[in-house]
């Protein structure tokens, strides 16, 4: 990935591979969920997504060039 300019990795912290937010509706399959996370996923809409997440993809969908900055990693000494 490194040689590839167009290719980005993001790792959103706490985000499941669904981009919904963990622990909470951390399961393989929605399938799994308890009726009560079923209830909590209907009830948060939107906010049960890990924050910017979807306006990220959305912003590539759109643009093909999303602004990443917030996203860089942050080098510590």
């Amino acid at each position: 990935m490194k040689d590839n300019p167009k290719a980005n990795v993001i790792v959103f912290p706490q985000a499941g591979h669904g981009l919904l937010q963990a622990p909470a509706f951390n399961y393989q399959l929605s399938s799994d969920w308890p009726v009560l996370r079923q209830w909590q996923f209907l009830y948060a809409g939107r906010e049960a997504y890990y924050p910017g997440a979807l306006s990220l993809i959305t912003d590539w969908i759109k643009n093909k060039t999303p602004d990443l900055t917030a996203y860089y990693p942050a080098c510590q000494p």
